[in-house]
């Protein structure tokens, strides 16, 4: 069996670590405000998708102990979202509908999750859903934590802020035919998740020039891709099928694949190596939830 467990919280109760990845994460992201006077932080947590392990009542605790470890004090947005791989993205897309709307001016995103509880790999197992010598179109469980804090422009010329990117915009959608369904997937939610951001591009001005992605080797994620890539404009991108699967590096990381891959593009363009200025990040969740982001960066 081949997992991705983050070294940091080795010999970490399993019900600690997810409170453990948010933290250390959140630390780094708050760090930019040091010195600054923030009188409370609004959250908005994203876990991983309600099941028979991990019911609604437990998300809920979870989103509670992330945002009472974080100071300056948080205040938790409502409602919690467990909606796993892509439910960074509904935090993002109520995220900036709060900044826009005037509600908040700062909103820190966090996605947060581990798919190495013991239930959890017993249940891929005897699905076939591991990957293995016999398992053709297993993943690699993992774990992680992303987070991105979110400020309208104005705030982030009162305080002097370092903008590494710009949320040009967000996408989420409803998968019709989800994995466990028995009917054949076409991708209609993937498919409404990049027509919606492909329609926030001016190309052939502009184009997509880099995609990041949570494709984690089943067949079920890279046909949805492929049947999404079909219904949008490939001058729109500079290569449709270009892209980066972090999963091959880091395993399935589910509610923290979003933010994480947001933050693997920021990085790409902060340390020079990021190709154009736009980048276009997308997650599929278990269930029916689809999501996206558009990020921009300075030339």
């Amino acid at each position: 069996m081949l997992i991705a467990a983050v070294p940091d919280v080795e010999g970490v109760d399993p019900e600690d670590r997810v409170p453990a990845l948010a933290s250390s994460v959140v630390a780094q992201v708050l760090e930019e405000l040091e010195g600054r006077r923030i009188e409370s932080l609004p959250v908005m947590v994203a876990t991983r998708e309600t099941n028979e392990v991990f019911d609604e009542e437990r998300g809920k605790h979870l989103a509670r102990r992330i945002a009472a470890s974080l100071k300056p004090p948080a205040v938790l947005l409502p409602p919690s979202i467990m909606r796993g791989n892509a439910a960074g993205f509904l935090a993002l897309a109520r995220a900036k509908q709060a900044i826009e709307s005037g509600a908040h001016s700062l909103v820190l995103v966090v996605g947060a999750d581990s798919e190495l509880g013991i239930d959890n790999l017993e249940q891929l197992d005897d699905t076939g859903r591991l990957a293995s010598p016999t398992s053709k179109w297993g993943y690699t469980p993992g774990e992680g934590a992303g987070s991105l804090l979110l400020a309208s422009s104005v705030l982030v010329r009162q305080l002097a802020l370092p903008t590494l990117a710009t949320l040009r915009a967000v996408a989420t959608a409803s998968e019709p035919v989800p994995r466990a369904s028995d009917d054949v997937c076409i991708g209609e939610g993937l498919s409404s998740v990049f027509r919606q951001l492909v329609s926030r591009v001016d190309y052939p001005r502009e184009t997509i020039s880099s995609q990041y992605c949570d494709l984690n080797g089943e067949r079920y994620r890279t046909e949805e891709f492929l049947f999404a890539t079909q219904r949008v404009h490939p001058n729109a991108f500079r290569e449709v099928e270009d892209f980066v699967a972090a999963a091959e590096c880091w395993g399935n990381v589910g509610a923290a694949a979003g933010p994480l891959q947001c933050v693997l593009a920021i990085e790409a363009h902060r340390r020079g190596y990021g190709r154009g200025p736009l980048s276009m990040i997308w997650c599929s969740s278990e269930g029916r939830t689809r999501g996206g982001a558009l990020l921009e960066f300075a030339a």
